[in-house]
């Protein structure tokens, strides 16, 4: 890709999985309290423009044209009629989540989040909740590829988005842009499509289950009790963030062994580095907490991003503009005045920075 574009190299892989994962289906599968399948959903995080969000899912999308996929979700009866005329499995393509998710949720009627939950698990059915005529589709299999910036994710999402399991689901894959191209050429695919369609065409209709083998078992203990590690104890809403990482380790891993010959059982080799891969996801995993965090955190956060230069008071009202209105931005910001947590700069301005230790 990179004669064509400029994005972070983490979306393409980021990309690649997911679209490998929607050619799979429900063909292959590892043991994880059931069968997990490869499904992922996948949101890339960046700026507007600049960022190629967009165009790196376009450009994964453009290598397999044939595979199904729905754009401008915004009902869950909408979803599950494409599913139901796709026997079951659609990659949904959204250009702008947030723009999704704040008209789900200002829509009462649908329970799109929900069920985009519960299809995470490709359960072995699900069904519309209206009485009248229910739409009801087998063995759904769905992946996501998201695009947003983190202005709108942090207005589109709430605590409730993390506690609630939808956010933890989620691959949030964050990207600086690199320079930009004068003259941008073509992707040079050569038969990498064909390769990968021949591998994925062995696998059985009926599924087939793909074991660690026994140095693997041992890494993924090891692997297990890190991951562990890092999701309990920090605060509730990284928690949250974090619990469903083993299962993304697990689906990871399955990809990269089916994407490099699919025989046999996964190997070392293969977790640790689907285990990396997951590690450079979710190093940016605070910035997205913050996203989710109380208000008072989410005014904290601006503070302490702003270092010792401080921030004027009509940035942060313009920063968070939609999020709080200006008086209850002044109550927050007397607040952490009041407990020490930020100080006045000396300078006759209204600018504000976190307060520095007492030497």
């Amino acid at each position: 890709m990179e004669k064509a574009t400029d994005a972070h190299p983490l979306y393409h892989v980021a990309c690649l999985f997911t679209t490998v994962g929607a050619l799979v289906g429900r063909r292959a599968w590892v043991e994880y309290g059931r069968k997990l399948y490869p499904n992922l959903y996948t949101c890339l995080v960046g700026p507007a423009g600049r960022g190629k969000k967009s165009t790196s899912i376009n450009l994964a999308l453009e290598m397999f044209p044939e595979m199904p996929i729905i754009r401008g979700l915004s009902t869950a009866e909408g979803l599950l009629k494409f599913l139901k005329y796709k026997e079951g499995h659609a990659t949904i393509v959204l250009d702008e989540f947030s723009g999704t998710l704040m008209k789900a949720k200002q829509d009462s009627s649908t329970s799109l989040i929900p069920l985009l939950t519960q299809m995470y698990d490709s359960p072995a059915s699900v069904e519309s909740l209206t009485k009248k005529d229910p739409i009801v589709v087998k063995e759904p299999y769905v992946s996501i590829l998201a695009a947003t910036t983190p202005d709108w994710l942090e207005k589109a999402m709430d605590p409730m988005d993390a506690r609630g399991g939808f956010a933890s689901r989620f691959l949030f894959v964050w990207g600086e842009p690199g320079w930009s191209l004068s003259s941008p050429g073509m992707p040079r695919y050569g038969d990498l499509p064909g390769r990968i369609l021949r591998k994925l065409a062995v696998l059985p209709d009926e599924g087939r289950r793909f074991l660690l083998d026994g140095e693997a078992q041992e890494v993924w203990d090891k692997i297990f009790e890190g991951l562990m590690q890092k999701a309990t104890g920090v605060d509730p809403l990284t928690d949250s963030l974090l619990v469903r990482t083993p299962q993304k380790v697990r689906k990871v891993a399955l990809l990269i062994h089916l994407l490099q010959d699919g025989v046999g059982s996964i190997t070392w080799e293969t977790l640790a580095a689907a285990n990396r891969f997951v590690e450079m996801v979710e190093e940016r995993i605070f910035d997205t907490r913050a996203v989710f965090s109380p208000v008072s955190e989410k005014v904290m956060a601006r503070f302490e991003k702003a270092g010792a230069q401080g921030i004027y008071l009509s940035r942060l009202q313009r920063d968070l503009s939609g999020i709080i209105d200006v008086s209850r931005l002044g109550q927050y910001v007397s607040g952490l005045l009041r407990f020490g947590r930020i100080e006045k700069m000396q300078d006759g301005e209204e600018r504000y920075r976190v307060r520095r230790e007492a030497k």
